[in-house]
């Protein structure tokens, strides 16, 4: 799919937060995805990369566990967030966000999968 730039920014949203107020936390960092989400739809190239930053190493993670190949799930997360470059302005709730880059990056290492079995 050629040239997808991914761009890198700093994370300004603590995660991992304990106590009483966890889901008070986890409610206002779901708000904080959504606006990081609709503003990168919106064609916001610090928002997107924020949401690379943010999830780039979790879904490396994730895809390394399905297929098994350290290189091979960094062009399937590369092509989870080409995908996710273009199709963030489909998301109708944009505060699912981390759910849906999950599923995109699931499909591609199921794609990688399914090559790799043909050939």
């Amino acid at each position: 799919d050629g040239a997808c730039v991914v761009f890198h920014a700093v994370d300004a949203v603590g995660v991992g937060r304990q106590g009483p107020h966890a889901a008070l936390a986890l409610q206002s960092l779901g708000q904080a995805h959504a606006e990081l989400a609709r503003a990168a739809a919106s064609g916001d190239r610090a928002a997107f990369a924020a949401i690379y930053d943010r999830y780039a190493d979790r879904l490396n993670d994730f895809v390394v566990r399905m297929v098994r190949d350290s290189d091979a799930a960094a062009d399937c997360v590369h092509e989870a967030f080409c995908t996710a470059a273009t199709g963030l302005s489909k998301l109708r709730q944009p505060e699912k966000l981390r759910p849906w880059l999950y599923a995109v990056s699931r499909s591609q290492a199921l794609r990688h999968i399914q090559r790799r079995k043909l050939e």
